[in-house]
């Protein structure tokens, strides 16, 4: 085993490391907020660029290019991240396998003109080890990640917005990505609540074409959570609003829901109006909430089913189907 002067170790001409950083025919960019300068060339850690939006403009599309982010000082925007280039990967320094508080963080500040913190319409990106949030207060349609991707990869990642709190067009995720996958991240907030009128704040929002020409399709979302301090009852975690917000599948496989016990218990955990998808929950569990969804907001959500119901025999239960939630 070999030791190269940026910090990555080779093993059989692998490079590996415990940031879990893709081996990749691919360049290496890093970026370190408090060291780097973006007069850089980003290639070495000693010669890291400062801003994230420096690194990505060196990556080129197809090439499994890799940033490679510090886990000091917050990666602080100016502007929303377009990730539009195609299989690019970025990577967190942070050992990996936090659910929540990565100490690499991408974080968009105050302001009332940028929306999001990034945007993802590139194809087979990987995102890993990375806290985003977003603090704007835009006042209309704002969200911490919005995914317009495909084959997106999101693992150990947060996503928290700690503004628009008041807003039903705002959330943390933007869902319209195809074929995307959620892997053991977190999703909303304990601490901040919502607006304590009757609002529908989601923390995941499955809305059709807020990026042009997107979708969701096929999601999964896999041993996540997903968080949030109601300030009233009618508060939800996942909504979709329109029949044809989502295509085909979204699966929610082993994950929980927590509405905080400081905060109001939740009528639902879903409203939906799908007809062209069904929403999945496996192995899923919900602390706080009334119950998965009402007869009135629970077009194609379906739960599986873990007991016989009191009419039902062990003989003669259907387990492993899924009903519809009610």
């Amino acid at each position: 085993m070999s030791t190269f002067p940026d910090g990555l170790y080779q093993w059989g001409g692998v490079p590996v490391s415990s940031g879990q950083i893709p081996v990749t025919y691919g360049n290496y960019y890093f970026v370190d907020y408090d060291n780097g300068a973006d007069g850089n060339s980003g290639t070495k850690m000693d010669k890291a660029k400062k801003t994230l939006a420096a690194a990505y403009a060196l990556t080129t599309s197809n090439n499994n290019d890799v940033i490679v982010l510090s886990a000091n000082s917050e990666h602080t925007l100016t502007a929303k991240l377009t990730v539009s280039n195609n299989r690019v990967h970025f990577v967190g320094l942070d050992t990996g396998g936090r659910y929540y508080g990565q100490r690499a963080r991408v974080t968009l500040g105050t302001t009332t003109t940028i929306t999001s913190t990034m945007r993802v319409t590139g194809v087979g990106c990987t995102f890993r080890n990375i806290k985003f949030s977003n603090a704007s207060n835009q006042g209309t349609q704002s969200f911490c990640v919005e995914d317009g991707g495909e084959y997106a990869l999101f693992e150990n990642c947060e996503f928290y917005k700690s503004d628009d709190m008041d807003k039903t067009a705002c959330a943390e995720l933007l869902a319209n990505g195809d074929s995307s996958l959620y892997k053991h991240c977190t999703f909303g907030s304990l601490t901040t609540a919502t607006s304590s009128g009757d609002i529908n704040r989601p923390v995941v929002l499955f809305d059709r074409e807020i990026i042009t020409g997107k979708a969701a399709r096929d999601n999964m979302f896999v041993d996540c959570l997903f968080w949030r301090k109601a300030g009233h009852v009618n508060n939800i975690f996942i909504e979709a609003t329109a029949a044809d917000d989502a295509e085909r599948m979204v699966l929610f496989k082993g994950c929980t829901f927590v509405a905080n016990i400081l905060g109001e218990t939740m009528v639902n955990v879903v409203e939906s109006a799908l007809t062209n998808a069904h929403m999945m929950f496996i192995d899923c569990h919900a602390v706080n909430c009334g119950s998965w969804a009402t007869s009135a907001t629970n077009a194609g959500v379906y739960v599986s089913v873990q007991e016989p119901t009191s009419t039902t025999s062990l003989a003669t239960t259907h387990q492993g189907l899924m009903v519809q939630a009610t």
